[in-house]
């Protein structure tokens, strides 16, 4: 396999880009912080700052499952891309599956949580049907690693 290309073997269209991705994976751990440890005073403080912006404006809704939905809908979309990307050209789009596979190991180990701590065994939906996911797709996702290293140490 090709190596990663060095900082000034890269157009600077694609430094530009990975800059803006850089900075962007920032914002998205910060904002995963903020999900996982500051959920029910997120709507809150959007709500407060959307009437701030706009006095008069109507809040989301208590209890806010659409808020939450439209974020689960957008990581569905994406993990769904990356089966059809990985289904059409598996050797160009492999470097997409790891981030498919953090994506069922993250709900199974927060659906094992939330069963412990909020005392609700419907929670164990989310490693039910995603942990067997991560399973078969990490164990095929080595298998090819190891057989693609076997072939570029043999040739």
């Amino acid at each position: 396999m090709p190596s990663e290309p060095r900082p000034q073997d890269l157009l600077p269209e694609e430094r530009h880009l990975a800059l803006a991705l850089g900075i962007e994976a920032l914002l998205f751990a910060g904002a995963t912080l903020v999900f996982a440890f500051r959920a029910q005073g997120l709507l809150a403080d959007i709500n407060a700052t959307a009437l701030a912006l706009w006095p008069g404006s109507q809040p989301i809704p208590d209890p806010p499952e659409r808020f939450w939905l439209a974020l689960a809908l957008s990581m569905m979309t994406m993990i769904t891309y990356i089966g059809i990307m990985g289904w059409r050209d598996v050797r160009r789009n492999l470097v997409l599956v790891p981030v498919l596979l953090l994506s069922k190991l993250c709900s199974s180990v927060v659906g094992v949580s939330l069963t412990f701590t909020q005392g609700s065994p419907g929670y164990l939906a989310l490693p039910l049907s995603d942990f067997p996911i991560f399973l078969v797709t990490a164990f095929l996702y080595v298998r090819v690693l190891r057989a693609q290293r076997l072939r570029a140490g043999a040739a």
